[in-house]
């Protein structure tokens, strides 16, 4: 699920709430989810030029992140995603956060430490 704000955060970027856990791995492919995001990237670039120098600031939400939907995001499809989105926006990922990590999605995200 992603959730674009109108407003814009301190920097002047444009921001996006994504909620991935909400997705039902089963249903929905991962193309999807970046097709989706790239259409908001795409209507952020219309509305406001600035995008492209200011960025965009990224929140996401893992609450309810399984390890069903972290093995859906292959390193392969990962480094896509991001490329895309650097690409489109210039941005080279300044305003990343990740909330709501339980202690399985932090293990799935980074490891077993």
């Amino acid at each position: 699920m992603f959730i674009p704000l109108m407003d814009k955060d301190l920097h002047g970027r444009r921001v996006i709430i994504t909620r991935p856990g909400l997705e039902d791995p089963r249903e929905t492919k991962v193309d999807d989810l970046m097709k989706a995001c790239m259409l908001i990237m795409d209507v952020f670039l219309e509305d406001d030029e600035d995008v492209t120098i200011t960025g965009v600031t990224f929140v996401e939400d893992v609450k309810e992140l399984s390890m069903a939907h972290v093995v859906t995001f292959t390193p392969v499809m990962v480094k896509k995603m991001m490329t895309l989105i650097q690409v489109q926006t210039n941005n080279k990922g300044d305003a990343y956060a990740d909330t709501n990590y339980s202690k399985i999605s932090h293990l799935e995200c980074n490891g077993n430490r």
